[in-house]
């Protein structure tokens, strides 16, 4: 394995810092389930909105620096603060809160980011907050079918084929489109002398379903697959040099 990802840990441990030195947290990542990709970043902008996560897509960001934690925002500190709020409910699916106090400008970026036509930029996020649409309503909610917060998945249940659980360690995410690449879980030990566990990197192609009422995200590979899977070193330019995982392949 030659692929370099980044760890959805490491970033959450990560500061935001916009064009203009404006500093921000990354509070959480938002995920499409359908295609299991990172479709929203959740930030603290502490005194822009307090008890709020402002919400931003990831083409914003325009690098990481791994060695100071830090993100860098292709945004400034103004347009920062004219982003959507995040509104989320009790089983962690996302909507917009401030419907009523978004702008237009705004608006036109948003719909852009969340359906991009081939090869051409959204309009540039605006700076200016004293225009109020009143008519987005439905427009500006995304499907709670659709969305889970990772502090969610963290609770969930991964499920095997043959029944054994493993735990949700870390998600490993490719920079490049925002992708999930893998699941990173630990596989609980078999019965025997001299088991252990074993740190899994799972891909995406590898999960069934997610049943979010039984709180459990089911794969489509069984634990022995997961064993018998080479062994080989972690793909996160994060982790100790010697860092070893369960590597699974998986087709299409």
């Amino acid at each position: 394995m030659n692929q370099s990802l980044l760890s959805a840990e490491f970033l959450l441990g990560c500061r935001l810092r916009t064009a203009d030195g404006a500093d921000a947290g990354l509070t959480d990542l938002i995920l499409d389930t359908e295609q299991w990709s990172v479709q929203f970043l959740a930030v603290d902008a502490q005194q822009w909105a307090l008890d709020r996560d402002l919400v931003l897509t990831p083409r914003l960001l325009s690098g990481v620096d791994e060695a100071r934690r830090e993100l860098t925002l292709d945004l400034t500190g103004a347009e920062l603060r004219a982003s959507p709020q995040l509104d989320m409910d009790d089983e962690g699916f996302a909507g917009f809160d401030n419907a009523e106090e978004t702008t237009p400008a705004w608006r036109r970026h948003w719909q852009a980011e969340m359906q991009p036509e081939g090869g051409i930029d959204p309009p540039p996020p605006p700076a200016e907050e004293d225009e109020v649409a009143a008519d987005l309503g439905a427009e500006t909610q995304v499907s709670a079918e659709q969305l889970v917060r990772m502090d969610v998945l963290r609770t969930l249940a991964i499920r095997a084929t043959d029944g054994v659980d493993l735990r949700l360690e870390d998600l490993l995410i490719d920079d490049s489109d925002w992708s999930l690449a893998y699941l990173q879980a630990v596989l609980p030990a078999a019965a025997g002398a001299g088991a252990h566990d074993l740190r899994c990197l799972v891909p995406r192609q590898g999960i069934q379903a997610l049943d979010r009422a039984g709180e459990t995200l089911y794969l489509g590979v069984s634990s022995r697959q997961l064993r018998d899977a080479p062994r080989e070193p972690l793909p996160v330019t994060t982790a100790p040099d010697d860092a070893m995982v369960q590597v699974l392949s998986l087709s299409g």
